[in-house]
């Protein structure tokens, strides 16, 4: 062979190994890809499982609520009910209120007028008791004035 084929040659399989070269590179980044998708669906299917759990946890959530929402507007009606119970009751506590007030005036009027007895009484006992202390004090006075008389009268006949 002349070199010129040899260099041909060799020219050629340097190109092939070069393209064999670029192949496992494009090979390996095509792995590489083919793993991260891998990756990206096992989470995907992951996340579509968590979601698929969450959405079950939800629906028993919400029939749960529509349990209890049942259980409260049944115990609305019954509140209801007695709340009809209760204004009734109310009323009658009204009209007996009303009856009470007109008695508690009638006695606020009489223990007024029984007050201002009370007061003119007290008025006269302080008036009473102030003639007393007085009548007292002219009594003292008129014994003092006796004693006085008395002892001017034992020193005049001595």
């Amino acid at each position: 062979m002349c070199i010129r084929d040899r260099d041909i040659v060799e020219k050629e399989k340097e190109d092939k190994e070069h393209s064999l070269n670029e192949a496992y590179e494009l090979l390996r980044k095509i792995r590489i890809e083919v793993n991260s998708i891998k990756t990206e669906l096992a989470l995907e299917k992951e996340n579509a499982n968590s979601r698929a759990e969450i959405i079950e946890k939800l629906k028993s959530e919400v029939n749960l609520k529509v349990i209890e929402i049942s259980e409260y507007e049944n115990r609305i009606k019954d509140n209801n009910a007695e709340q009809r119970k209760l204004m009734t009751q109310i009323e009658q506590l009204e009209n007996q209120n009303k009856q009470t007030a007109t008695e508690l005036n009638m006695k606020d009027a009489r223990n007024e007028s029984l007050n201002t007895q009370l007061q003119d009484y007290k008025s006269e006992i302080k008036s009473l008791k102030d003639e007393r202390k007085q009548m007292e004090e002219r009594e003292l006075a008129v014994e003092r004035s006796m004693s006085d008389i008395k002892a001017r009268q034992m020193l005049t006949d001595s």
